[in-house]
């Protein structure tokens, strides 16, 4: 798996981007498991996710929810963005 390399190969965290989206839309998997979840299980690895991370009431439940340890904040942080 992705995530195990990674973490073979010495990766220190794992970032993920939602490529312009709010972040659930493209990390969701089947089952209502979400890529950044898997990503924290398999590699153990602190995870990074972006999108949509300047409003809490997105950012609050996936730190909550354990599918990711820290957001990133872009266009949210420009003022005005």
């Amino acid at each position: 798996m992705i995530f195990t390399a990674l973490t073979a190969a010495g990766a220190t965290y794992l970032h993920f981007a939602s490529g312009g989206q709010d972040w659930i839309d493209p990390a969701r998997l089947d089952g209502g498991l979400t890529v950044t979840a898997l990503a924290r299980e398999v590699s153990g690895l602190p995870v990074i996710a972006n999108g949509g991370m300047h409003d809490p009431d997105l950012s609050a439940p996936l730190l909550m929810g354990g599918h990711a340890d820290l957001v990133s904040i872009a266009r949210g942080a420009l003022v005005p963005p």
